[in-house]
């Protein structure tokens, strides 16, 4: 007998690989799941468009509300 268990584990019962049963940390990212995540990409000169004309929109908005 070589001193492992038919599983796969330790002779002494603890488990074969060190990560199993321990904590997870909700700050590590598990870089094999986000790799298959398609995010939205949007180009850079319509997300600065879209941006100033929040802007005027903000500044006529106050503009407006302040009576003119």
């Amino acid at each position: 007998m070589s001193g492992r268990n038919a599983r796969g584990g330790r002779p002494d019962g603890g488990a074969a690989d060190p990560t199993v049963g321990a904590p997870t940390d909700p700050t590590r990212l598990d870089s094999a799941r986000m790799d298959q995540i398609a995010l939205p990409r949007l180009n850079p000169w319509l997300a600065l468009l879209i941006l100033v004309l929040l802007g005027f929109g903000y500044i006529g908005l106050w503009g407006w509300l302040l009576g003119g």
